[in-house]
This record gives structure tokens, sequence and C-alpha cells, in this order.
């Protein structure tokens, strides 16, 4: 979850980076097998990363909305300059 999410690919976990994230494709069977990712192409989709996540675009959002803020608060207490 860390490693989609960071990359911001919204549940997605590309086969190629299963290595990366310390997994094999046994593991990977076996999370199939739990109903915790779901078989896509060139790759698995983690269950129920929607209902829970915010997607990539929704995380943006939020960024700039916290970031505006932090500079108002910003100039609020120190004074545009």
């Amino acid at each position: 979850m860390t490693y989609s999410g960071k990359h911001g690919l919204d549940g997605f976990i590309p086969a190629t980076a299963l290595r990366v994230i310390g997994g094999t494709t046994t593991d990977a069977k076996k999370l199939v097998e739990a109903g915790l990712w779901i078989a896509a192409e060139s790759g698995w989709d983690i269950n129920g990363w929607k209902e829970y996540q915010f997607s990539s675009e929704e995380n943006e959002a939020r960024r700039k909305k916290l970031s505006e803020r932090g500079r108002k608060g910003a100039e609020a207490r120190w004074g545009a300059e």
C-alpha cells in the first residue's frame, strides 16, 4: 500500500515493483487468494483502495489546500514581506 500511495498509483501494484517491495510471485498469489489483491493487467489492484484511500488527484488537492493555509498563516504571523 505504501508503494502504491507513494508513487500515486491509486492502489495499483505493477508486477515490476514486486521485487522492489520485497515480495515474490508466491506472496502475490497468496494475497490474491486471500482477497487482498486483485489480479490486473501487468500487476495487481489493492482490494478496497478506492473505498478507503484518497485518489492521487484528491491527495494533490489536499496538499495544495494545506500549503495555501500554511502560507496564509505564516503571512499573518510574520507579515508579507
